[in-house]
């Protein structure tokens, strides 16, 4: 066994954990355990990682601890949210990146990346919570840094806009154009989106974005006499949608002004005699 594992050492070929699995498995291939009876705990466990390699000690400084991460401290589930850090390096090194979620994964190493420059990451948490997300900087030569400051970001379940509140006139003119304001709130705090069923077989297709809470002004005009019924609903950024709201409004016979008498008039009227006097 020792032969085994030392000629791969030396072959250059192998590291010391690739080397020790080919040895294990030529023990077992060729039945050899029986003379090395009492040596199999102490070489089973001598190496236990393929990746185990001897390379010289790196003198390099680590990176500085990487900064806060920077993005959204709340959200929603399944939904990706991107964030930010950056680190230096004291050698002007180039610098990977490791992104914990809290969640128990992280990214793999990042990078590299200059000294400096600002990295990002994107993830989606699937389940309802509060979780920290960290980063960790290290140098091309191995070096690494301490973890960052968290960032607490709670995750919610997404909930649909309120339905909506619309004022403005209940009655007019047919043919006049009215302004409707309209306004909801989102219980996430994310932009809103509107859409409005005049009553007279036109919508005003989905309009927005608006921020939530802020109130926006609308306008239509109906060609006919007759009472509308207006409903209106609100989407979040995500698709949620709200429930329907309604608002009436009365279109009366407008004021008509008819030219058939005035015409009549002028046809039975003689015409005037008019005498320049001198």
């Amino acid at each position: 066994m020792a032969y085994y594992f030392t000629s791969c050492c030396t072959s250059g070929t192998y590291t010391q954990g690739e080397a020790l699995q080919w040895t294990l498995h030529e023990m077992y291939a060729n039945n050899l355990w029986s003379y090395t009876r009492y040596e199999t705990f102490e070489w089973g466990s001598l190496f236990g990682n393929p990746d185990l390699a001897m390379e010289s000690i790196s003198t390099s400084d680590p990176p500085a601890t990487p900064s806060q991460p920077s993005g959204p401290t709340h959200g929603v589930r399944n939904v990706d949210y991107s964030y930010t850090s950056s680190s230096t390096d004291p050698n002007g090194d180039q610098i990977l990146y490791l992104f914990n979620w809290g969640d128990g994964t992280s990214t793999s190493w990042l990078g590299p990346y200059v000294s400096g420059q600002t990295v990002s990451a994107t993830h989606a948490w699937s389940a309802i919570g509060t979780y920290n997300v960290k980063v960790k900087a290290k140098d091309t030569n191995g070096a690494t840094s301490d973890w960052s400051q968290p960032l607490t970001v709670t995750i919610l379940s997404n909930n649909p806009p309120e339905t909506p509140t619309m004022t403005g006139p209940g009655s007019g003119i047919p043919g006049n154009t009215y302004l409707f304001a309209i306004q909801t709130t989102d219980p996430n705090g994310d932009d809103v989106f509107y859409f409005v069923e005049w009553g007279d077989d036109t919508t005003s297709g989905w309009l927005g974005p608006y921020a939530s809470g802020a109130q926006t002004t609308i306008s239509h005009s109906w060609n006919g006499q007759g009472t509308y019924t207006i409903k209106f609903k609100a989407k979040d950024a995500l698709g949620e949608e709200s429930g329907w709201g309604t608002l009436q409004v009365v279109m009366p016979l407008g004021l008509q002004f008819s030219q058939q008498p005035l015409m009549q008039f002028l046809q039975t009227t003689e015409p005037l005699n008019l005498v320049s006097r001198i």
